[in-house]
């Protein structure tokens, strides 16, 4: 263990320690970290720019689990250099593993838990849920994960996920309709919207509506409705026909006539009032004609556009510095010449992605945790490891069913660190997201 690393473990046990001990209150307190402190965070350091720079009860907790991902990613590195799975901070991590849940279970055992708990939540996505509404799709993507079978989601689970996402201790929320193609089940999409907006309205609370889709079943009755009822769309594109088609299938046997019809409903779509993104893969295959790919959708119009690097896959060095350096370039020159938005330039956009928390429900109510990393193809094994529980036997406090980016670290860490090849991908993909923001910063 180096020096750095010891003196991040110290500062990570004080922080959680103020946290068990009661220290920590909500009344806007801001502490000052000692200069050997604020040298072993190094680049961590400060915790948040729009707070001055300061430890404040509402981003202390996000700060210490920087600290932690920091810690681990040196852990792991050592690890693999020494040809082993598991070092000497293993017992020390396991401990640190969902410390939110923790401290709170500490805190209302002594009955000093309040309603305003909110710090607690701090470093987690607990705003959001991720509700997978059919697993059947019109396509098979070449990076996509997510099984496809015949399973649709049913009313009783749709509506018992839609109780825990309004349990939030948070008034605003976030419900996003994933798949499979949630689209080809879109009365089930309505029928959730219908019984959860009225509960959200009587619970003080915002609910913003999302679906991610490949766009083939967008018509006229489903733009009316998104457009009424303000959801935002997530569309699937890769860019021009062939980039598009290298790397995604139709099952109908015409990938040519439905990549048309995504490119037609793209258009019908950019003259709604609607709020939507392209969301563009690229892969290191498709390096090469990443800005010729970008620079047609954003000539078509499209004011919102997410390049996303394609996760599971090997970056190497020269390739990740290959990517780094086109969005660089269309960073400088996407709104001078297209007035479009280049999504991963904006602090919505979470690196390292491969660690990006969603608390996620399957079409048979359960629960999982799931990553931005899915090196899986066994969607029922995925699910079984991360499995956080069901709909059906949740307790109210839903701020225990969170995750932060380290326990997603901590999580694919554990089940994967006995295999060398996996883990070097896990390690390759959270050091690319590393990489993007350091220079984001």
């Amino acid at each position: 263990m180096n020096s750095r690393t010891l003196r991040l473990k110290e500062l990570v046990d004080s922080i959680l320690e103020d946290c068990v001990s009661g220290r920590v209150g909500v009344r806007g307190e801001a502490w000052a970290l000692r200069y050997g402190e604020k040298r072993a965070a190094g680049a961590l350091w400060p915790p948040a720019a729009e707070e001055g720079g300061r430890l404040t009860p509402y981003n202390f907790l996000a700060f210490a689990d920087r600290c932690l991902c920091e810690i681990l990613w040196e852990y792991n590195l050592e690890n693999m250099r020494e040809g082993r799975f598991s070092g000497p901070l293993a017992g020390w991590l396991a401990g640190r593993c969902r410390y939110r849940e923790k401290i709170y279970k500490k805190i209302k055992a002594r009955g000093a838990a309040t309603k305003n708990m909110m710090w607690l939540l701090s470093a987690s996505t607990v705003d959001r849920l991720v509700l997978l509404l059919t697993h059947s799709c019109q396509l098979r993507c070449d990076y996509c994960t997510v099984a496809k079978y015949k399973a649709d989601i049913a009313p009783p689970v749709m509506k018992k996920a839609c109780d825990l996402l309004l349990a939030s201790g948070k008034d605003k929320l976030q419900l996003q309709f994933f798949g499979g193609e949630p689209l080809l089940r879109f009365g089930l999409l309505r029928r959730a919207c219908d019984y959860l907006e009225p509960r959200a309205a009587r619970a003080g609370k915002t609910v913003g509506l999302g679906v991610t889709t490949n766009g083939l079943a967008l018509d006229a009755e489903k733009l009316d409705f998104f457009e009424e009822r303000g959801v935002s769309l997530e569309v699937s594109c890769d860019g021009r026909r062939g980039e598009h088609l290298a790397g995604r299938k139709s099952l109908s046997g015409n990938s040519v006539r439905d990549y048309e019809r995504l490119i037609t409903n793209l258009e019908l779509l950019r003259k709604r009032e609607i709020e939507y993104k392209v969301i563009m893969v690229v892969t290191p295959e498709s390096l090469g004609r990443m800005r010729r790919n970008y620079e047609y959708l954003a000539g078509a119009g499209h004011r919102s556009i997410q390049v996303n690097y394609a996760l599971g896959s090997f970056w190497g060095q020269r390739e990740a510095g290959k990517f780094l350096a086109e969005l660089a370039v269309l960073n400088r020159s996407s709104r001078k010449r297209f007035g479009t938005g280049l999504v991963n330039s904006r602090l919505v956009r979470r690196e390292p992605v491969a660690l990006n928390s969603e608390l996620s429900c399957d079409c048979d109510g359960v629960l999982y945790r799931e990553t931005g990393l899915c090196i899986e193809r066994d969607f029922a094994a995925m699910k079984e490891r991360f499995r956080a529980g069901s709909v059906f036997n949740w307790k109210p406090d839903l701020c225990t069913l969170g995750n932060t980016q380290f326990d997603n670290f901590y999580m694919l860490t554990m089940a994967y660190a006995r295999s060398k090849e996996l883990m070097k991908l896990v390690m390759n993909n959270v050091g690319f997201g590393r990489r993007l923001m350091g220079l984001r910063s």
